[in-house]
């Protein structure tokens, strides 16, 4: 016969062995060495940081202004400096639309905004294709269409000569971000009506093939191609913003119709390979078997997978998601230093490129940071600060500000003309301030489970409006806690919603907090 002594000792040490397996389950789960309170970024762990390093980054780049002309310049120096017989991309143009639109809604310093208005007035009046629609790729100093005349890209096959998605579509990312800082109606109709052309000329509506194309001739005729560029670039710049902005369920749709190609027709592919899926495929989605790939690519699949995830829940979204970041963990992560390695040949297995890039760290840290806030999986967030704190300490230039384009695995400088770059064809100020701007909403509110307040600049109207304001992809935990119109409190909100109400004739600066749900 036993005691009530002897009963809580059988059940202490029942309660021990629970724990233990516990334990246990856990240490297969996570990575045992890794400990939060040991975190290895500063940014992450005081995400307020992130706006700091936004203002320096954005102040670089008002450097690059053309006071003669207008527009920025796509060719510029370590210093800041512009080099040469200069050129203006579109792609620059809209990328740093964005870098100054993100800055303002960090900062509220309305030099920004200012900025980001000069780099609309230009891609609008100048790299926009009034014969055929859609945007220029290249136009000189003063605004000439120079796509045939200039051979920059002889090493991309010429693909300043076609409508070519990647360009297409990053064309909007400026606009989206504008829109977003400042909700202005002749900016968000450009989109809108810029958006519909891409849909129109772009996007295979045949059933089974659906997506968009990867590339078409000068005019749109002859569309073709699908991959990664039309997929998941779609995503990050217009995609699943328009949805965000409008809480229009055609923009939805479409955002779901892409992360179904990647688990449909893309991520199957990765069965054939050991590092990462296949980026090119033909108009039917037929592989084509390249085997070069870049890893950054993976990585910003598995951040599209858990935005749509949390927009439109699907198991596969996150679970593809997982198995991407648990591959390149495992495959293309350098272990020494931290942080993801920049090429691989997919086939093979094997590194190509192990230098450190600053987008694939940038898509190592906002993968890392939206996985670990869904499944609560401490490798991800393992990730996300191991490539942040590299990103912090080698990439960004602490002498003249900005970051570099790439340096070695240990982070040591590489010393090349192309080292002595701030900004080229392909590198602008877009992934610093996007760096910044998810660091401070994904830390903040995924990870600390704090605050952010965002500013925005809306102009009177003649009529009552309602803004849908969505910054991040969270849209069933998230609040506006607070409102204040040019620095007084204001209450004409829906907070569930996040709808924000703004009478006729009512124009000032927004400044909008956001929480979420305990």
């Amino acid at each position: 016969m036993t005691n009530k002594g002897d009963n809580m000792n059988t059940r202490k040490i029942a309660l021990l062995i629970l724990a233990l397996g516990c334990i246990i389950t856990a240490c297969k789960k996570y990575p045992a060495e890794y400990k939060i309170k040991d975190m290895y970024s500063l940014m992450l762990k005081n995400p307020d940081k992130a706006v700091d390093f936004a203002r320096t980054s954005a102040e670089f780049w008002t450097k690059t202004y053309d006071e003669k002309n207008g527009g920025f310049f796509t060719m510029v120096a370590r210093n800041g400096d512009v080099l040469g017989n200069n050129y203006k991309s579109t792609l620059s143009q809209s990328r740093i639309m964005y870098a100054f639109s993100r800055a303002y809604m960090l900062t509220g310093d309305k030099k920004f905004l200012k900025y980001a208005n000069y780099a609309e007035d230009f891609i609008r009046t100048k790299c926009y294709d009034k014969e055929h629609g859609g945007f220029y790729t290249t136009v000189d100093a003063t605004g000439r269409n120079i796509d045939f005349t200039y051979d920059i890209l002889l090493n991309q096959n010429n693909r300043q000569r076609e409508k070519w998605s990647f360009m297409q579509h990053y064309a909007l990312l400026g606009y989206s971000a504008l829109v977003d800082a400042t909700r202005n109606e002749k900016h968000f109709d450009f989109l809108i009506k810029s958006r519909a052309l891409l849909d129109e000329k772009l996007y295979d509506n045949r059933k089974g093939y659906e997506g968009y194309f990867e590339s078409a001739d000068y005019d749109w005729r002859n569309p073709r191609g699908k991959g990664f560029t039309p997929t998941m670039d779609c995503v990050t710049t217009h995609g699943l913003s328009l949805y965000l902005l409008t809480n229009n369920e055609k923009y939805k749709e479409r955002l779901i119709s892409l992360a179904d190609n990647v688990i449909t027709h893309m991520y199957p592919t990765s069965k054939s390979r050991k590092i990462g899926y296949e980026e090119q495929y033909d108009s039917e989605w037929r592989p084509r078997d390249e085997s070069f790939i870049f890893i950054g690519h993976m990585l910003k699949t598995a951040w599209c997978l858990q935005r749509a995830n949390l927009i439109s829940p699907k198991k596969e979204y996150s679970e593809t998601a997982e198995k991407i970041l648990h591959n390149i963990n495992e495959k293309a992560w350098d272990n020494s230093n931290g942080g993801p390695y920049n090429f691989a040949d997919s086939f093979e297995g094997v590194i190509t490129n192990d230098n450190k890039n600053y987008w694939t760290l940038e898509q190592a840290i906002t993968s890392g940071l939206i996985n670990y806030y869904v499944t609560g999986n401490t490798l991800y967030l393992k990730m996300a600060d191991e490539a942040c704190g590299f990103f912090e300490r080698y990439t960004i230039d602490k002498e003249y500000g900005d970051i570099f384009d790439e340096v070695k695995p240990d982070g040591k400088r590489l010393k090349t003309d192309e080292d002595e770059y701030k900004g080229s064809y392909w590198k602008s100020a877009y992934h610093s301030l996007e760096t910044a701007y998810y660091l401070y909403l994904y830390g903040n509110l995924y990870f600390h489970k704090k605050d952010v307040s965002l500013f925005y600049n809306i102009e009177k109207s003649s009529k009552n409006r309602e803004f849908p304001m969505n910054p991040v992809e969270e849209i069933q935990n998230l609040i506006i806690s607070k409102v204040e119109l040019n620095g007084k409190d204001y209450t004409d909100f829906d907070s569930k919603k996040r709808i924000l109400r703004v009478p006729a004739n009512t124009e000032g600066e927004f400044k909008v907090t956001y929480s979420m749900i305990k």
